[in-house]
């Protein structure tokens, strides 16, 4: 934490390093508010990056499920690994594909699954599957 300027501090924490590209990345948020204020706030940042909720990472959804369904595969059957793959490709990379991970939210993933259902015709089970496959590339 440091003090820019009068009742202004920068708050500055350290992340863990990228999975993607291996590098150590830093997050940093200005607040105006007193010392105290800060120290709580600073307190908080540290917390939600401690909890994963903070991520700095460039590595976009396609990256990452590209990485898990390389390491899956071995460990699924080659039909599971077939119909992964080919979900990824035909129903997730065309939406969500290009979208940094860290952009990635709830909210997001919703509106998506309901588009799948409302916009694609696709079934519960089906949309399920895509969530499977999101899920194991995030996890």
């Amino acid at each position: 934490m440091r003090q820019r300027r009068a009742g202004v501090w920068e708050l500055i924490v350290q992340l863990p390093r990228d999975p993607a590209t291996g590098r150590t990345r830093q997050v940093s948020r200005s607040v105006t508010a007193s010392k105290r204020d800060a120290q709580r706030s600073l307190s908080a940042l540290v917390a939600e990056v401690a909890a994963g909720k903070v991520s700095s990472s460039t590595a976009t959804v396609d990256e990452v499920l590209d990485a898990w369904l390389e390491v899956a595969s071995q460990r699924l059957s080659p039909t599971t690994a077939a119909e992964y793959r080919r979900l990824k490709r035909s129903i997730i990379s065309p939406v969500l594909g290009s979208a940094p991970i860290r952009r990635l939210t709830a909210q997001r993933l919703d509106a998506f699954y309901g588009a799948l259902l409302r916009d694609r015709g696709l079934s519960a089970s089906s949309v399920h599957q895509v969530h499977a496959v999101i899920r194991g590339g995030l996890n």
